[in-house]
Order: C-alpha cells, then structure tokens, then sequence
C-alpha cells in the first residue's frame, strides 16, 4: 500500500515540475523521500527543483547524494554536469 501511495505522489511531483510548481514538486518529492529515502528518481528530481529554485548549492550536494549511492548514474552525472558549467 505505501508503495503505490510513494508512486502516487512521485507521479504528481513529476507533474508539478513540469507546471512550473517547483515548490509543490519540492514538498511532494520530500515526502516520498521520507518514506523512500534511497529512492534515487526522487533525490534527482529534488536537485532539478533546487537548480530551478536557484538553490545551486543545495542541487550540487543532492546530486552527490545519489552519485555516492549510484557512482555511475548517467542522469545525475549529466546534471552535475551542467551545474557546474553555469
């Protein structure tokens, strides 16, 4: 049950960002986090939102957050990339 209500708000979150609703996407993807905290889709998006919140600093330790779990993790390496580049 808590698996699909995780899904549910992921899901929405993802759907808030794309809106433009950076600080709805922030509260919903720090409860999935709460209940998931090593759910790496959910930390990548928290550091999207951070970058677009101008909260470099904040996106740069999320994404080495999951880079310390996921070494190899193309996506996040991709975003640290670019948030180095600004």
């Amino acid at each position: 049950m808590k698996t699909s209500l995780v899904s549910v708000l992921f899901n929405r979150a993802i759907q808030e960002l794309k809106n433009g609703k950076c600080l709805y996407a922030h509260g919903l993807l720090q409860t999935v986090l709460i209940h998931e905290p090593e759910n790496l889709k959910a930390m990548i998006n928290l550091a999207v939102v951070y970058a677009e919140l101008g909260e470099r600093d904040m996106a740069i330790e999320t994404l080495q957050g999951v880079l310390a779990k996921d070494p190899h993790n193309e996506i996040a390496l991709r975003h640290m990339t670019n948030l180095s580049d600004e």
